[in-house]
C-alpha cells in the first residue's frame, strides 16, 4: 500500500501520484482513460494503488479502469478485496457482472471432482469405485481451507451482485461438490432463484432478455432435477419450481411417474413451499384441463393460510372461467367442511373467493349447504355475502329456510341478495314477507326490494292509476314512494309534460304517494294551468303544503274562473289553517306546562 505524502500526492515507485480535489475530476478522468488503454504493466500496479486512495472518486475511477481490462488475474486480486469496497465501489462491479461471474465460475469448478478421464478410468470403472463407495462425495479429500474460504465469498458475491450467469457452475457445485459445501452451493442457488422471481414478479411486461434468461435458468435447473437422485439437495427442486412453467415437459414427467426417484420430494415440496414461485406454479396449473392429476392432489390437500388466501383471491366470486374444467377435476379440498380453523383465519374476500371455489369443485353439495350456513353465521361481511348469493345453487326447503331467516340479517348487502331469492323461491306469503321491509332506509335493500317487486314501479303505477280502486291507491301509492328511487324523477317528468291529462294523472299520483311534499314547486304553477281539471288536481293536492308561497298561490286561486277550483283551493287553506292551529295549540301546551308545574311548586313551599 502506498502512502499518501504531504500535498495530497500518492508516493509509488513509479513517481507521485496526486490524489484529486473537487476541481481537477476533468483532468483526472483523462489520466485513467490512458491508464485503462495503456499496456504498460506499471499502469496495473498504480490502478491497483489507487484502490487504498482515501478519495472515492480515485478508488471509483481506479476500479472501473482495472475492470475494464480482460485479465482474469486482475480480476481475481480485486475479487479478494471485495469486502473492503464501500457501496459507490460494489456499484461499480454491478455494472461488469461477467467480470465477478467468471473468478466465482473458476472457485466454483475448484471444488468439483476431477474429471474421471485425466485419470485414466471409464466410466464404468467409475460407477463401480462409487458402488464401492470410493467415489462417494463423503471419501473425497477434505477441501483446503483458503479454497472454502473462496467458496464461501463467491457465494456471497452470487447472492449480492445477483450473478445469475454464475448458475450453471454453482449447481453443478451443489451436486458434486464436496459435502461440506454442497449445503451452502444449494441454499445459495435457492436465494438467487428467489431473487429472479422478484423480478419476474415487479417486471410489468417481462422483457425479452428476461424471458431468455429464465429459460436458460430453467434449463439448467431442469438437469439438476433429473439428477435428484444422485446429489438428493430439495433446494435445487424448489429452485426448479420457482422457475418452471406448467407445461415444462421434466416437471410433467416426475409429476406423471410416481416411480420417479424425484416425485415424492418434488409433491412435498408443492405441498409445504410458501415462495410465492411455487404458488404461482400450482395456480398456473389450473389454467390447463390436462393437469397432472398429482399436482391437483396437492392443491386439495394444502391448508397453509398464504396458499389458500392467494388462491381464492385470485378466484373471486365466481370464479374464471377458465379455470371451470380444472376446478371440476378436484374431488377434495382438505378445509372443506363447517367449522375448519382455516375459515377464522381468512379475510372477507378471501372467505368469498373459497365459496366459488367451493361451488367449482366436485365437493359433495351437503358438505358445501353446511359451509354456507357456518358462514351466514361465523363468516366475515364478504363471506356472508357470497354465502347467501350461493345458495341460490341450493333448492330445497333447507335452504329456503335459511333465505328467510336471511332477510332479518344485520348485514344490508346480506339481507338483499335474500330478498332477490325469496319470491323465486315461491315462499310462503314472500310478498308480505317484503312489503315489512320497505320501511328501510338502507340503499342496497331498497335495490333488491326494486328487483323483488317490480309491479311498484312508478311507471306502473301511473299506468294503473285510474284504474285502481280509490281505497287502493294510497296503499299502493306509499309502496311505490318506498321502493322506487326514481319516482320523484318520472312524477316531475310527467308534471312537465305536454299532455294536461299526463300532468293530472302525475299531481294525483303524487297525492296518492305522499310525494307532494317533494314537488310542491313544480306542482305550484299548475294552479295557472290552462286545463282546470289540472288546476283542480293541483289545488286538492297542495292540502298538505307548508309554505309561504304555496299559500299565497292557493289564495289566488279563490279567485280563479273555476267554482271547482275555487272550492278546492278553499278545501285546502282550510286544511292548511286547521293543521296549523292543532300544532299552534301542542306547542302552547308544551310552553305552559314547566310554568303550571313551577307556580305548584310555589304554592306548595308557601
Amino acid at each position: 500500500m502506498w502512502p499518501l505524502g504531504q500535498g495530497g500526492w500518492l508516493n509509488s515507485p513509479y513517481g507521485l501520484f496526486e490524489a484529486p480535489s473537487f476541481t481537477m475530476h476533468k483532468g483526472l478522468e483523462t489520466t485513467f482513460q490512458y491508464l485503462t488503454r495503456t499496456d504498460n504493466p506499471a499502469a496495473v500496479e498504480l490502478l491497483e494503488a489507487a484502490l487504498d486512495c482515501p478519495y472515492g472518486p480515485v478508488r471509483e475511477l481506479a476500479l472501473t479502469a482495472l475492470l475494464a481490462r480482460p485479465n482474469r488475474a486482475i480480476h481475481r486480486r480485486l475479487f479478494g478485496r471485495l469486502a473492503e469496497f464501500d457501496s459507490a465501489c460494489k456499484a461499480i462491479f454491478a455494472k461488469r457482472p461477467d467480470r465477478l461471474t467468471t473468478v466465482v465460475g473458476e472457485i466454483f469448478a475448484q471444488v468439483r471432482p476431477k474429471s474421471t478421464k485425466h485419470h485414466g478410468r471409464t466410466t464404468g470403472q467409475k460407477k463401480q469405485r462409487e458402488a464401492c463407495g470410493e467415489e462417494s462425495p463423503a471419501n473425497r479429500p477434505p477441501v483446503d481451507g483458503k479454497l472454502q474460504k473462496d467458496f464461501v465469498r463467491a457465494c456471497e458475491a452470487v447472492r449480492e451482485f445477483r450473478l445469475y450467469d454464475a448458475l450453471p457452475s454453482l449447481v453443478e457445485a451443489a451436486q458434486n461438490a464436496h459435502p461440506s459445501l454442497t449445503a451452502l452451493a444449494a441454499g445459495t442457488v435457492l436465494e438467487i432463484m428467489k431473487a429472479f422471481y422478484a423480478e419476474l414478479s415487479a417486471a410489468k411486461k417481462c422483457s425479452k432478455d428476461l424471458k431468455t434468461l429464465r429459460t436458460r435458468l430453467t434449463e439448467v435447473l431442469q438437469s439438476a432435477a433429473c439428477a435428484y437422485k444422485r446429489h438428493g439437495r430439495k433446494e435445487l427442486l424448489e429452485a426448479f419450481l420457482m422457475v418452471a412453467k406448467p407445461q415444462d415437459v421434466v416437471l410433467r414427467r416426475i409429476l406423471h411417474d410416481r416411480k420417479e426417484s424425484a416425485h415424492e420430494p418434488l409433491v412435498r415440496m408443492l405441498t409445504e413451499s410458501d415462495e410465492g414461485g411455487v404458488i404461482r406454479l400450482l395456480l398456473a396449473f389450473l389454467e390447463d384441463p390436462q393437469t397432472p392429476q398429482a399436482a391437483l392432489e396437492v392443491i386439495g390437500r394444502r391448508t397453509d393460510v398464504r396458499f389458500v388466501q392467494i388462491w381464492a383471491e385470485h378466484a373471486g366470486y365466481p370464479p374464471p372461467e377458465v379455470w371451470k374444467e380444472t376446478l371440476g377435476r378436484i374431488r377434495y379440498l382438505a378445509w372443506a367442511e363447517a367449522g375448519h380453523p382455516l375459515w377464522a383465519q381468512l379475510d372477507g374476500p378471501s372467505q368469498a373467493g373459497c365459496i366459488g371455489l367451493l361451488l367449482g369443485c366436485k365437493i359433495e353439495r351437503s358438505r358445501v349447504f353446511q359451509i354456507l350456513e357456518f358462514l351466514l353465521q361465523e363468516g366475515k361481511p364478504e363471506g356472508r355475502r357470497a354465502a347467501v348469493a350461493a345458495l341460490e345453487h341450493f333448492p330445497g326447503a333447507k335452504a329456503d329456510a335459511l333465505v328467510v331467516r336471511t332477510l332479518d340479517d344485520r348485514d344490508p348487502y346480506v339481507q338483499a341478495e335474500a330478498i332477490r331469492q325469496v319470491r323465486r323461491r315461491n315462499v310462503p306469503d314472500a310478498l308480505s314477507r317484503l312489503i315489512r321491509l320497505v320501511e328501510t332506509d338502507q340503499a342496497p335493500v331498497r335495490e333488491a326490494l326494486q328487483e323483488a317487486l317490480p309491479e311498484f314501479s312508478c311507471k306502473k303505477f301511473l299506468r294503473t292509476f285510474e284504474h285502481l280502486p280509490d281505497e287502493f291507491r294510497q296503499t299502493a301509492g306509499y309502496l311505490v314512494r318506498k321502493i322506487d328511487f326514481d319516482a320523484p324523477a318520472i312524477l316531475l317528468a310527467e308534471i312537465q309534460s305536454l299532455s294536461p291529462v299526463r300532468r293530472r294523472r302525475a299531481v294525483e299520483a303524487a297525492s296518492a304517494m305522499g310525494a307532494v311534499g317533494e314537488l310542491e314547486t313544480a306542482i305550484t304553477p299548475l294552479l295557472q294551468d290552462e286545463d282546470h281539471r289540472v288546476r283542480i288536481a293541483a289545488a286538492k293536492a297542495l292540502a298538505d303544503s307548508r309554505s309561504q308561497p304555496t299559500w299565497e298561490a292557493l289564495r289566488d286561486a279563490l279567485f280563479d274562473r273555476s267554482l271547482v277550483v275555487r272550492e278546492e283551493a278553499e278545501k285546502s287553506l282550510q286544511k292548511i289553517t286547521a293543521s296549523l292551529a292543532g300544532q299552534l295549540e301542542m306547542a302552547l301546551a308544551a310552553s305552559e306546562t314547566p310554568s303550571q308545574f313551577s307556580e305548584s311548586l310555589c304554592d306548595e313551599s308557601c
